[in-house]
């Protein structure tokens, strides 16, 4: 999955997915938005949170080396989210999707209780979201 644990000054449970293909201006506008993380387009996502920072992350032996990474805070409503964006056989990962798209999830009976004790999007405080998502506004200059 590409995810590695990272620290952030104020929160627990941060962590870094990377080597994504995405413009700058793209990786800008996530700030305060959601990433999922699946393992196939078939399975819901096992693993995300709310994006709060991201860095130019280089692959210089791929056909697009820019590249960026994600600094994410792990919360439980980043598991069981269906796959969207591009859909067809080879695509091996989405896009960005706007924020007017309703996430549908999928939690299996077995797994509603599973998350209590986590950290949901609630117990984030709601400034620190309005902030970034404030900052997804600035433009990337070069």
């Amino acid at each position: 999955m590409g995810v590695e644990q990272t620290r952030h000054p104020h929160f627990n449970f941060s962590y870094i997915s990377g080597k994504w293909d995405v413009s700058e201006q793209d990786a800008q506008s996530l700030l305060g938005g959601l990433i999922f993380l699946h393992d196939a387009k078939t399975k819901t996502s096992n693993f995300g949170g709310l994006i709060y920072d991201w860095f130019k992350d280089p692959v210089p032996d791929k056909a697009h080396p820019d590249r960026i990474s994600f600094k994410f805070l792990a919360v439980s409503e980043g598991r069981y989210a269906e796959w969207e964006g591009r859909n067809f056989m080879m695509a091996w990962q989405s896009e960005v999707v706007s924020a007017n798209n309703p996430i549908v999830w999928h939690v299996p009976p077995s797994q509603r209780h599973v998350g209590k004790g986590f950290r949901s999007l609630k117990d984030i405080p709601e400034d620190f979201v309005a902030q970034l998502r404030e900052h997804a506004l600035h433009k990337i200059s070069d």
